[in-house]
């Protein structure tokens, strides 16, 4: 039985991931026509903080982007985030070039998290290895991208909720950088 439940872990691991790839490949594919196109539409690097670990964006112009996350959870979970984010830039409207680099954003999106450990308990609930947590998030956070180099630093506050399988609050916060390409 214990076999089983790893499998099955492995099987839902294989079947996120793969989701995730075709997400990526479809926005990245079906560019909307106000995209503009720029040598630094994409960046990845990584996040510190709640959950830490790969973080990526893919600006769909200067107005929108998709960020995701591949990341380990404080309560030992493998974590995937989506977002589809609103960006401001020009927000901040200053003298120093500091503050005008600086760009705010809001989004939508989800997190899946994965249990990794034999007993895991989160806001009073217990789950086994293998189990599986969805939720939605929205994320608020500020990005400064300076000119040169071409590179993000990020600060994100995300409360969310998880829906699956059961209702419970989500607070996630994170710090990062970014290099764009």
């Amino acid at each position: 039985m214990k076999k089983h439940h790893i499998s099955r872990f492995r099987s839902s691991r294989f079947i996120v991931l793969t989701a995730l790839c075709f997400m990526v490949h479809h926005v990245t594919a079906a560019r909307p026509a106000w995209a503009t196109a720029h040598s630094d539409e994409f960046g990845l690097g990584i996040m510190l903080g709640d959950p830490s670990g790969i973080s990526g964006r893919l600006n769909l112009g200067s107005k929108a982007a998709l960020d995701f996350g591949l990341a380990f959870s404080v309560n030992s979970d493998v974590t995937f985030l989506v977002d589809y984010l609103f960006q401001f830039p020009h927000a901040f409207h200053s003298t120093s070039q500091f503050i005008s680099q600086i760009t705010p954003y809001l989004g939508i999106g989800g997190v899946l998290a994965l249990g990794t450990q034999t007993t895991l308990y989160r806001a009073g609930f217990r789950y086994s290895a293998g189990s599986a947590t969805f939720g939605v998030r929205i994320p608020v956070g500020l990005e400064w991208r300076p000119s040169t180099p071409s590179l993000g630093i990020f600060l994100e506050l995300a409360p969310g909720l998880f829906i699956l399988p059961s209702t419970q609050g989500l607070i996630q916060g994170d710090i990062g950088i970014r290099f764009y390409f």
